[in-house]
């Protein structure tokens, strides 16, 4: 998932504090390493994100003149990271839905119904319903998927806003 503005900004509070004053191009590989080595004792992925924004500034540092050094992030290895395994139950997930706005309700059943992230759930939009399908295109893989519209997804689709907006159309 893309990271906002917000998010980036915490990620340079401690990069800030330990290279701040430094010069752009007094910042060495070796120096990146020992920040990685250090702050990631306690905060691995912390550590990695923080790096690939740095790589980032200086890549930007570069491309707009500032500097011409290398960027001391190139050929640094981030920390192993693993991914998550995290089952929702069938009642955590009821628990939630029943305590939620009929927004979420049916962001819910439709991420549900079609198996998609609920980042591309949540990007649909009325022009993704056409010629009786569903259609999107997954932001982690970039496939592109038709999902046919029938049984309880036709349901969820109908009252949603989307859905009701495009039942009313002329046709």
């Amino acid at each position: 998932m893309a990271q906002q503005p917000d998010d980036q900004l915490g990620e340079l509070a401690k990069p800030l504090e330990v290279f701040g004053a430094a010069l752009i191009y007094t910042i060495r590989p070796q120096g990146m390493r020992t920040y990685l080595d250090l702050h990631g004792q306690t905060a691995k992925v912390r550590a990695n994100r923080e790096c690939a924004l740095l790589s980032h500034i200086f890549n930007q540092a570069r491309a707009w003149g500032y500097t011409d050094a290398p960027n001391p992030c190139a050929g640094i290895k981030g920390h192993k990271e693993t991914g998550r395994d995290r089952y929702v139950e069938d009642d955590e997930f009821r628990a939630v839905w029943e305590k939620g706005h009929y927004t979420l309700q049916d962001a819910m059943d439709l991420a549900l119904l079609t198996g998609q992230r609920p980042a591309d759930v949540l990007k649909l939009t009325r022009a993704d319903i056409r010629d009786g399908a569903l259609h999107l295109k997954q932001n982690k893989t970039g496939q592109k998927l038709a999902i046919e519209i029938t049984g309880e997804l036709a349901q969820v689709i109908e009252r949603t806003p989307a859905g009701r907006r495009r039942s009313r159309a002329p046709g």
